[in-house]
C-alpha cells in the first residue's frame, strides 16, 4: 500500500476548463497551465506505518501519564505529607495544557507539524524525567505544569499527523484563536457537548483510583488495573463511532448517544455508598467509557467536516482543551466538595484522608 501526499492537484473536465476543487467551506480554481506541475511524492510502506507508529507511540505515552497520575495520586499525598493540596498535581498538568492547547496548534501551521510535534514531545520527555526526580509537592507541581506545556499539543497533533491533507498559506498572518469557525453552530454544538463531557470524565480518571484506594484498600497498582473496563469501553465506544460514520455523516446521533450513555453511567454512580462495592463501580464505569469514546471520536470527526480546512489545527486544539477545561472543573469541584465535607468531620470515619489534616 502507497500513501501519496500530494502538492497540488490540477484537474480538467472534457472540455478543457479548469475544474473547481471543493474543500471544506473552499472553493479554488486552478488554470489549464499548472496541469504539468502536479507533484506526487509516494512514501514507501515500511516508512508510512512507521510514521504511524511513531505518532501513536507518542500519543500513547501522554495518554497513559494520565492514568499514572491518578493512580499514584494517593501514594503521592502520603509521601510529602501533604494530602489536601495533591491535586494540584493533576491541575497544574490541565491548566498548562488549557494556555497553550491553541498557541502550539497555531505554531504547528507556522513552523510544520512534524517539527512541532518532536518539539512538543522533547519538552514532554524532559520534563516527565524532571517529576521523577521530584524532591517537593512544589517542584512535583511546577514540573508538571511544565510537561503540560509539552503534552498540549499530543492531543490533536496526532490527527492532523495522520489526517491532513496538506495546505499552503497564502495569507502572512493568521489569527491564533479564529472566531469565525464559533459561527458554525454545528461545531459550536460540539465544543458545548465536549466541555460537559470532559467534566465527568477526568473527574473520574482522577477521583476512582482514589475510591479504590481508601475505600476498598487497594493498592496503586490494582486501582489502576481497574480503571481498564472504563478506559476500554472508552476504545470500543471510538471504534463504534468510526464504523457508524464510515459511510454516511452520523455524527449528531452518534453524539447523542454517547451523550446519553454517559450521563446514565454517572447517575449510576451517584447510587454508590461508602461501602466498597467494587463490582457495581466497575459495570457503571463502562457506561460512562462507552459514551465518552463515542462522543470523542464523533467530535473530531465533525470538526473535520466542518471547519476550513486552513482552521483545521486550531479546531482540533480548541476541542481538546475545552475537553480538558471541563475536566479541570471537574476536579477543582470534587477537590471543594472533599476539602468541606473533611474540615467539617465528615470524612472522620476514613483516617487515611484525615491522618494530614
Amino acid at each position: 500500500m502507497d500513501a501519496r501526499v500530494t502538492e497540488k492537484d490540477t484537474r480538467t473536465q472534457d472540455d478543457g476548463k479548469p475544474e473547481t476543487i471543493s474543500g471544506s467551506q473552499t472553493e479554488r480554481s486552478l488554470p489549464v497551465s499548472d496541469r504539468d506541475e502536479t507533484e506526487v511524492h509516494v512514501i514507501p510502506p515500511a516508512r508510512f506505518w512507521g510514521l504511524c507508529v511513531g505518532v501513536l507511540l507518542g500519543l500513547f505515552l501522554s495518554m497513559i501519564d494520565t492514568s499514572i497520575v491518578a493512580t499514584s495520586l494517593h501514594s503521592i499525598g502520603v509521601d510529602f505529607e501533604v494530602l489536601e493540596d495533591v491535586n494540584w498535581v493533576a491541575l497544574a498538568y490541565t491548566l498548562a495544557y488549557l494556555g497553550c492547547a491553541i498557541v502550539f496548534a497555531r505554531i504547528s501551521d507556522i513552523v510544520g507539524r512534524r517539527d512541532a510535534f518532536i518539539a512538543a514531545y522533547i519538552i514532554f520527555f524532559i520534563f516527565s524525567i524532571a517529576c521523577g526526580f521530584a524532591r517537593s509537592i512544589n517542584q512535583l507541581i511546577a514540573f508538571r505544569a511544565l510537561q503540560g506545556i509539552g503534552g498540549s499539543d499530543s492531543m490533536k497533533q496526532h490527527i492532523a499527523a495522520l489526517i491532513f491533507i496538506q495546505h499552503r498559506w497564502h495569507d502572512r498572518f493568521a489569527s491564533a484563536f479564529p472566531i469565525n469557525i464559533f459561527r458554525n453552530r454545528i461545531y459550536s454544538t460540539a465544543i458545548v457537548n465536549t466541555l460537559l463531557n470532559g467534566f465527568p470524565y477526568l473527574l473520574l480518571i482522577y477521583a476512582i483510583p482514589l475510591r479504590f484506594q481508601v475505600v476498598s484498600g487497594k493498592s496503586a497498582l490494582i486501582s489502576g488495573v481497574m480503571l481498564l473496563p472504563m478506559l476500554g469501553t472508552a476504545a470500543i465506544g471510538s471504534l463504534l463511532a468510526g464504523k457508524i460514520n464510515a459511510t454516511k455523516n452520523y455524527t449528531f446521533e452518534s453524539l447523542v448517544l454517547g451523550s446519553s450513555v454517559m450521563t446514565i453511567g454517572c447517575g449510576l454512580l451517584t447510587s454508590l455508598s461508602h461501602e466498597p462495592n467494587d463490582a457495581k463501580l466497575l459495570g457503571y464505569m463502562t457506561f460512562c467509557g462507552l459514551g465518552f469514546g463515542l462522543t470523542v471520536a464523533s467530535s473530531t470527526m465533525l470538526s473535520t467536516v466542518e471547519v476550513p480546512i486552513r482552521d483545521y489545527a486550531p479546531a482540533q486544539g480548541i476541542l481538546s482543551q475545552v475537553r480538558l477545561l471541563g475536566g479541570s472543573l471537574g476536579i477543582a469541584a470534587s477537590s471543594a466538595l472533599l476539602n468541606e465535607k473533611s474540615s467539617n468531620g465528615q470524612l472522620s470515619a476514613i483516617p487515611t484522608l484525615m491522618h494530614f489534616r
